[in-house]
């Protein structure tokens, strides 16, 4: 009876020492693969769960609740996705218009008001047995009807989206950086930040800007080396840092949760330090090319995925390969929730 009574008031002071209310938190990440969504479990490293939707997934965006995202699919699918329910919501089809536009989207991020979508559309139609291309825009979405509401004409080339500022701006890039403003009710271009005329070759398919806590990174490669651009979505500021190290060889670079390290992968999974930048460690990635990367909320797991349907996971510390999900399909870029 003595030890029972130990044990009881043991199990009860552990009770008394965590905060009434108080949830652990845990990851959950999403692959995007043909046709499913396929979730990760961040404390098993295991597939819990998979969401069917139309076609091949290579873009997302997270809306202002933090409880839904839109997945871009084939270029002119966006699926509403439920990410605590883990359900598909809807799908809006761009092709769907009475014009006859069959529409592509390259590029989307959430309106503020999470009602709305911004995305880089190009357009194509038949008219008298001719085709007819549309000149790209950038076009506001309604979530609901799946109709436009306004647009504005923008250079080709662009693939990536960042809302900035609030909400006040769209950043559109491509060979160079356009600011819109969308905060009037006519959007318009108002600057352009040049990166082509510098030897900038960026290709920012992959970014990780909600998970960053609204910090975009990717890297670029000029004559120099490997470079770094930053936006930092809160304030708009664009910063460019070189690497003093021989140029990695990445899709895409990713913060841990302090920003104190980058984390960048394609053949290999490499580990920057922000001060130095310089890469203090490396490893192969024994399940060839990965196009996807991801770090856990902790910092204490980095994610890379797209070879070969599998998904490795190192620890972030050592880059000691720790598990090989197999996936069904293989996914071109993850995204995290830390629920």
């Amino acid at each position: 009876m003595k030890n029972a009574k130990y044990i009881f008031l043991s199990v009860l002071l552990c009770c008394l020492l965590v905060p009434a209310g108080t949830v652990l938190a845990r990851d959950v990440i999403f692959t995007l693969g043909y046709d499913v969504l396929e979730v990760i479990d961040g404390d098993t490293d295991s597939i819990t769960d998979r969401i069917p939707l139309k076609g091949w997934t290579r873009a997302y965006t997270v809306l202002p609740d933090k409880k839904q995202m839109i997945v871009s699919a084939s270029r002119h699918y966006l699926h509403l996705v439920d990410t605590q329910k883990l359900a598909l919501v809807k799908t809006l089809d761009l092709n769907t218009n009475p014009e006859g536009w069959q529409r592509f989207e390259f590029g989307i991020t959430a309106g503020a008001d999470g009602k709305t979508v911004y995305a880089n559309v190009l357009g194509r139609r038949t008219e008298a047995g001719e085709v007819v291309l549309a000149k790209p825009m950038l076009a506001e979405i309604d979530l609901d009807s799946g109709k436009i509401l306004r647009s504005v004409e923008v250079p080709r080339g662009i693939f990536q989206l960042l809302l900035v500022n609030g909400g006040k701006e769209v950043y559109a890039i491509g060979q160079d950086l356009y600011k819109i403003d969308v905060a009037s009710s006519q959007m318009r271009i108002t600057e352009t930040y040049a990166m082509f005329d510098k030897g900038m070759n960026i290709f920012p398919l992959w970014h990780y800007t909600f998970e960053n806590n609204g910090y975009f990174i990717s890297p670029y490669y000029n004559a120099q080396g490997c470079g770094m651009l930053e936006i930092n979505t809160h304030t708009g500021e664009i910063t460019e840092n070189m690497l003093n190290s021989d140029p990695p060889f990445v899709y895409s670079f990713m913060y841990s949760p302090d920003r104190s390290t980058i984390y960048g992968g394609m053949d290999e999974l490499y580990k920057i330090d922000v001060q130095s930048r310089t890469i203090t460690a490396s490893t192969p990635i024994k399940e060839g090319t990965n196009f996807a990367l991801m770090v856990s909320g902790d910092g204490k797991k980095v994610y890379t995925g797209g070879g070969g349907s599998t998904i490795s996971v190192f620890d972030a510390e050592t880059l000691k390969l720790l598990k090989v999900l197999q996936m069904q399909t293989d996914g071109m870029t993850m995204a995290r929730f830390t629920l």
